[in-house]
């Protein structure tokens, strides 16, 4: 039964048909039993070397009060695969003290080994990796999107529509070049671009932050032995399967039918391919 739900999308309504004699809700109360047995058998993660985790958050609301999903994945730092570890649900907005929390939940042999996180700006991670003698990857993609958004590029009355262009074409390649002479040239043009009045507040701003924080963007090029995915793409990937169980059953109506639904489709989808700095589809293994 796990398999036709959580594997094939299947809904209960579905599965009525195949078990003669048992109404929807029955159906669902034997289910919702069934899922505690699978997620509550122990878990042992198996992965060798040196790790990276990658974290994400993904928001939901119940009787109007935010709630967020965190979660955790592990990558071998010399593999292609990523494995998603069991996810911590906390009341309010995304904070880093919960991923301190989750992140602890993490044993400690395992944490051990762990060199580098990835992850979008969330505030206080750079604190929170520090302390840990981490690495720390910002997403490229999440940087991307804020440009692309602010962009003007199809509307020709923008006010700073030149400058905004510039900001993200001259971005992409900083993220991009190798160190040297020219990523010098383009990080000293970014920075004369942000310093000059505009109307592209928003747009400076994303710029003046990336240009703080440069190397925390580029931290794939200094550590290259590490491996260091530069999206958290992979991450993105769960959180559209678990919001896409969300849309086709009913049974998810309170933060803890979250937490059961999200761990169960977790531990029958455990691995996800991870190709690091490219911005590859992602597929589950």
């Amino acid at each position: 039964m796990l398999q036709a739900v959580l594997v094939d999308g299947r809904t209960l309504k579905d599965l009525t048909r195949y078990y003669h004699g048992l109404s929807q809700r029955a159906l669902g109360y034997r289910f919702h039993r069934l899922m505690l047995r699978f997620i509550s058998r122990p878990r042992a993660v198996k992965l060798p070397g040196p790790l990276t985790v990658l974290i994400d958050g993904l928001y939901f609301r119940f009787k109007g009060r935010p709630w967020v999903l965190y979660l955790m994945a592990l990558k071998p730092c010399h593999q292609n695969r990523a494995v998603f570890l069991d996810p911590l649900l906390f009341p309010g907005r995304e904070e880093i003290g919960y991923w301190s929390q989750s992140i602890g939940t993490i044993p400690i042999a395992v944490q051990k080994r762990i060199r580098a996180l990835v992850s979008d700006q969330i505030r206080g991670i750079t604190s929170l990796t520090a302390r840990r003698g981490w690495v720390l990857q910002l997403c490229h993609f999440h940087l991307i999107s804020q440009l692309q958004g602010n962009r003007g590029a199809t509307k020709r009355t923008v006010r700073g529509r030149n400058m905004r262009e510039a900001c993200y074409q001259l971005t992409r390649q900083a993220l991009e070049l190798p160190d040297g002479r020219k990523l010098g040239r383009v990080l000293r043009r970014l920075k004369e671009l942000v310093d000059q009045p505009s109307g592209a507040v928003r747009t400076r701003m994303v710029v003046r932050e990336f240009l703080r924080r440069t190397n925390q963007f580029r931290a794939y090029r200094e550590y290259p032995h590490l491996a260091l995915p530069t999206t958290t793409g992979t991450m993105e990937a769960m959180g559209r399967i678990i919001r896409d169980l969300m849309r086709r059953t009913r049974s998810i109506r309170s933060p803890q039918a979250l937490q059961l639904w999200a761990t169960a489709m977790i531990r029958i989808h455990p691995g996800i391919v991870c190709n690091g700095k490219h911005f590859q589809p992602k597929k589950l293994l």
